[in-house]
């Protein structure tokens, strides 16, 4: 601990923020060991899963390889032997990628087995084409297309010669060289043979000539000759075929071998990643835990450390804030930290504050001394001042109190004038209201004798339209008539006049809706007549009682002008009154500044004294609580005489 007062307390900070440093550098360093090392094994799982997915892929190449082998062997099919080299381009593609990524030494080992496995198939099956080829992929070329030339070469002489026997036979050979070709017996082959025999014995036999036996036996000859030899070529396209396929299984278990290598290989980076990625994560914890540790120590040491030189420069300025500090005491000073530093400084603080404080205490005492002297003069000046004070505010009062009566009649008066001239206001108002009444109902009454007029006229009307319909009545009833009289002509008529009483039926009935229809405007104009009737009768009324509403108008607008005169009458009263009244406050109102005036004069002299005796009385104050101060911090100060402040106090009177 006292080793870490010997350093300040940036040098503290600074010495955990490089330790803190240095333990992430640390654990970046770590944690980018543990990143190369996830890597490289990301690229050893990459790499030999290549490798396995280029086995697989070999392994399938091969399958299709051997399915289109065996359909190009057994149909002859160029087409399949194309998409067999197209499969083994795919495996070279396939080895190209293996070798760019194998580095085992075993691994190149069975690598370079299914390589030359691969090369030794591809040369036997190519072997096996050329075989295959030579003896003919159809009927028409190779052996196969010779022999059969040679054959038909052959049946044609004997059809010609007609030898029944000979062509007989050479079916039977015919026959064993199909049942060989399709069979690949080489049984077949051997009755061949014997079939050729029998063939030359019946030919020496038969009448043929000479040249012609000679021909025969010639072209006989060549037909087994080509036999043989094709028999020979598909015996050894079989033999191949049986060693191409120990070399498709020597391939397969070579490609298996690679495989378990790989898988193994694996499995060893993989033990080999995790043994290197727990030390590596045990490095990484284990530092990670130790610089933690001694960062918490440290930061623990260091944190005490100013805990405890804070709690001492704690302790001593409450002491020094609360009022019971021993000037005489001093903070214990270790080390060279700030808070020793610190420490230093408030002792040399307390030092001279102890000094101030006995000089704070001789002047008090002076100043106590002076109050007292001073406060002898104070009584009789407060008396004389106060006493002017008191009979200065009587007079004020009663000033105030005229001046508010004045006031109040001025105001009232005041009052009474607006209100007088509101009343003039609404008089003259009310006059002009009346008169606009009186037109307007004079208005209404030219309006209803105009409406009365109307509604006559709408009577005379209705009359005139009563005489119309009168004549539109007869002319129903004479039409009805003529249509009575055409009905007992059409009747007469018969069957011609048949029309004619159609139409004079719907005449008739037409009369009769005429009729009807014109009843009902009669009604309906004698009710129209009925009430225009009583509306030119309420009209009437109406225009005589209008006349009497004007008249009432008119003595109501004569009133009104009276009451606006003697309105106005009031208004020029109170109008003079509150003149009058103004005048009175505002003499009232002077007298009441003036007074004022030498009221504050004399609350200011009365102040002032006040506030000279209260100055005393602070300074007097202000004395005892220094000495009280001075007290306080004085303790250990024995050479000043602890002064009277409890007789001083006593006699000083603080305002």
């Amino acid at each position: 601990m006292n080793l870490l007062n010997q350093f300040k307390t940036s040098h503290k900070l600074g010495f955990i923020i490089i330790l803190s440093l240095t333990t992430f550098i640390l654990m970046a360093s770590a944690f980018k060991y543990t990143q190369l090392l996830s890597g490289e094994a990301r690229h050893l799982e990459e790499r030999f899963h290549n490798i396995r997915h280029a086995i697989f892929s070999i392994s399938k190449n091969i399958l299709l390889a051997r399915f289109w082998a065996e359909r190009f062997l057994m149909n002859n099919d160029p087409l399949f032997l194309e998409k067999h080299a197209d499969i083994a381009q795919s495996l070279s593609t396939d080895l190209e990628r293996i070798e760019s990524s194998i580095d085992d030494s075993e691994q190149k080992i069975y690598f370079s087995q299914v390589e030359s496995k691969l090369k030794n198939y591809s040369e036997i099956f190519n072997g096996v084409v050329q075989l295959r080829i030579k003896n003919g992929l159809n009927h028409e070329n190779g052996l196969f297309g010779e022999l059969r030339e040679t054959i038909h070469n052959v049946e044609d002489i004997l059809k010609e010669k007609s030898e029944i026997f000979l062509l007989y036979s050479m079916l039977s050979m015919r026959r064993d060289e199909k049942d060989f070709i399709s069979r690949q017996n080489n049984k077949y082959a051997r009755q061949f043979i014997s079939g050729h025999k029998q063939f030359l014995t019946l030919l020496k036999r038969s009448t043929l000539h000479i040249q012609t036996k000679n021909k025969i036996e010639m072209l006989i000859n060549k037909y087994k000759n080509l036999f043989l030899q094709f028999v020979s070529g598909t015996n050894d396209i079989n033999n191949e075929i049986l060693v191409l396929q120990k070399v498709v299984d020597d391939i397969s278990l070579s490609l298996m071998a690679l495989e378990d290598r790989t898988h193994l290989l694996t499995d060893r980076a993989k033990t080999l990643y995790n043994a290197k990625k727990n030390r590596a994560e045990a490095f990484y914890y284990t530092t990670l835990g130790a610089m933690a540790f001694i960062g918490t120590l440290l930061m623990v040491l260091v944190i005490q450390s100013i805990n405890r030189s804070t709690k001492q420069l704690h302790g001593a300025l409450s002491a020094v804030t609360n009022g019971s500090a021993v000037l005489a005491e001093r903070i214990p000073v270790e080390g060279k930290d700030e808070m020793s530093e610190i420490a230093s400084l408030f002792n040399q603080f307390i030092e001279k504050l102890q000094s101030m404080m006995s000089e704070i205490n001789n002047l008090a005492q002076y100043l106590t001394e002076s109050a007292i002297s001073a406060q002898a003069s104070k009584d009789e000046t407060t008396r004389a001042i106060q006493t002017q004070v008191d009979e200065i505010e009587k007079i004020a009062g009663e000033i105030n109190l005229m001046t508010a009566s004045i006031e109040g009649v001025a105001e009232n008066a005041h009052s009474a004038s607006e209100r007088a001239n509101e009343a003039d206001k609404n008089a003259t108002c009310g006059h002009q209201v009346v008169t606009e009444a009186i037109h307007s109902i004079q208005c209404l009454a030219n309006n209803i004798g105009q409406a009365g007029e109307s509604v006559e006229r709408l009577g005379e009307h209705s009359n005139d339209i009563d005489s119309v319909v009168e004549m539109i009545n007869s002319i129903a009833e004479q039409t009805n008539l003529l249509a009575l009289n055409a009905a007992i002509e059409a009747a007469r008529a018969g069957e011609a006049g048949r029309g004619f009483a159609v139409v004079a039926d719907e005449v008739r009935a037409l009369s009769k809706k005429t009729t009807t229809s014109t009843e009902e405007i009669r009604k309906n104009i004698t009710n129209l007549q009925q009430g225009a009737s009583q509306a030119t009768e309420v009209m009437k009324k109406s225009q005589e009682q209008t006349a009497k509403s004007v008249t009432q108008a008119k003595q109501a607008g004569d009133s009104l002008n009276a009451i606006a005169k003697s309105v106005s009458g009031i208004v020029t009263l109170n109008a003079e009154m509150s003149l009058s009244a103004s005048e009175q406050s505002i003499l009232a109102r002077q007298i009441n500044q003036n007074i004022h005036g030498i009221n504050e004069a004399t609350s200011k002299l009365a102040a002032s004294a006040q506030q000279t005796m209260s100055d005393s009385g602070d300074i007097s104050q202000t004395a005892s609580i220094l000495q009280s101060i001075s007290m306080r911090f004085g303790k250990s100060n024995t050479d000043t005489p602890a002064p009277e402040t409890e007789s001083v106090e006593s006699d000083i009177e603080l305002f």
